[in-house]
């Protein structure tokens, strides 16, 4: 036997023995979370974005994106919070994607910080594969970036 395939089989055998040995654990895992209900659980979030502009310039805007507005079945949204103290703020969403964006307005003279807190759940789910792959953005169709390989070319 010469010494590569040696290594071969031997490399081959011992990640064999590696994947058997992992697998069952991990189904065992994932069939323990789907008996147990994990796709109904909800992880909770607050995050916290904090905007202040260092040298303002006459009058001074800032607008800063929310989570998702609406329930979806991944996102649940716990609500906005938002301070610009001496300055004028209000959170505008639109109806159609459920997008939201918080802006302030600060007048000269007035040091600009705006301070937003969102709240929001993040659900387990799973994906379909089969419409991963059934699915494809428009984009993708159209990549002028990418060439299109034809037998004239090389490569």
């Amino acid at each position: 036997m010469h010494r590569r395939d040696f290594l071969r089989v031997t490399g081959l055998a011992s990640t064999g023995l590696a994947i058997s040995s992992f697998a069952p654990s991990a189904f065992a895992q994932a069939l323990r979370q789907a008996q147990d209900g994990a796709s109904d659980k909800w992880r909770t979030f607050e995050v916290t974005t904090r905007v202040e502009v260092l040298k303002p310039d006459g009058v001074t805007r800032v607008w800063l994106p929310t989570p998702l507005t609406a329930d979806t079945s991944y996102l649940k949204a716990l609500g906005n919070t938002y301070d610009a103290q001496g300055g004028t703020t209000a959170i505008m969403t639109d109806a159609k994607s459920g997008a939201g964006i918080v802006w302030a307005e600060w007048q000269p003279q007035v040091k600009p910080v705006l301070v937003l807190t969102s709240r929001f759940s993040t659900g387990y789910g799973s994906l379909d594969r089969i419409s991963l792959h059934t699915m494809r953005p428009t984009w993708l169709s159209r990549r002028p970036w990418m060439p299109c390989f034809s037998p004239a070319m090389p490569g």
